[in-house]
């Protein structure tokens, strides 16, 4: 068997660092730039042909921590690495974090003829770590949320024993019903939101189905008006994105919604000619008439 290592291949080298996605850029024993491959273009945004031959100094012009990396690797002939702390401020682009490894470069003589700096950016790794971030603190948030939750849960079920105690001591045809239903009801309604709360850290997938409109939406008040007003004040029927059949006119789509209302409504109160500011008040006098 042969052990004879192949010759080496300067275009084989030459290939490699051009295609490397990390920024290589040498410089000579004066702190000139002897190579600049592509990647380092990218980094910099710069091309080779203005960044050959120029002082490193005015290639990293007011980045101390990139020059301190260099004097050390040319003066000290020592290699040294920068994984922290390094953001390059590129004028033409948004700053870019990056790590820096910084070494000598001898020849086989054993001369110090320059250093070499490799470039590795880090702005993915960066954002990574801003999205970690923001999940822990998601997880502290639902922690402490999961424990409010809990600390009002315990209270609001006593509010809900109490008013179904009073309910119970109370006359059936007592005005006084009406309010510990509102507070039974109110109780529960606080307690599925405590509960959701509570499941923050544990979601349950959303379950699909038919739902009675009337029991979510609660105490459901018409407020009538005849066709002929509503026509008149609503000018603008094509954009207000009104749910009908293909080819529907308004005056259909009333018909056949009025009686739907009137069936599931509690309240109804007839706007007439009334302005918005008299239906407001008399919408409230109905409300405060009927839980009395």
């Amino acid at each position: 068997m042969n052990s004879t290592a192949p010759p080496h291949d300067p275009a084989l080298t030459a290939l490699v660092i051009d295609n490397i996605d990390r920024a290589v850029i040498a410089l000579d024993r004066h702190g000139l730039v002897t190579l600049f491959n592509p990647a380092a273009e990218n980094y910099l945004g710069l091309s080779a042909r203005h960044a050959l031959g120029r002082p490193c100094q005015e290639l990293f012009a007011g980045q101390e921590a990139v020059l301190y990396l260099v004097r050390t690797a040319l003066a000290e002939g020592r290699s040294i690495t920068d994984d922290e702390s390094v953001v390059l401020q590129r004028p033409k682009n948004e700053p870019l974090p990056v790590s820096i490894y910084a070494a000598p470069i001898f020849s086989r003589r054993g001369e110090q003829d320059g250093a070499v700096l490799i470039l590795r950016d880090l702005s993915r790794v960066r954002e990574l770590e801003d999205t970690l971030r923001r999940t822990d603190q998601l997880a502290m948030l639902t922690t402490l949320a999961a424990g409010l939750a809990h600390e009002i849960k315990n209270p609001l079920g006593g509010i809900k024993g109490a008013a179904q105690l009073l309910a119970m001591e109370l006359a059936k045809d007592s005005p006084l019903q009406e309010y510990t239903r509102v507070m039974i009801k109110e109780t529960e309604r606080v307690n599925g939101i405590i509960e959701e709360l509570m499941d923050l850290g544990k979601p349950r997938p959303a379950v699909m189905g038919e739902v009675d409109l009337t029991k979510i939406l609660g105490d459901i008040v018409l407020l009538q008006v005849d066709l002929h007003i509503l026509q008149a004040r609503v000018d603008n029927v094509a954009t207000r994105g009104l749910v009908k059949r293909p080819g529907q006119s308004f005056a259909e789509l009333y018909l056949e919604r009025i009686p739907f209302y009137r069936k599931n409504a509690e309240y109804i109160y007839d706007c007439g000619e009334q302005d918005v500011e008299s239906v407001s008040r008399g919408l409230v006098s109905l409300l405060r008439d009927q839980l009395r």
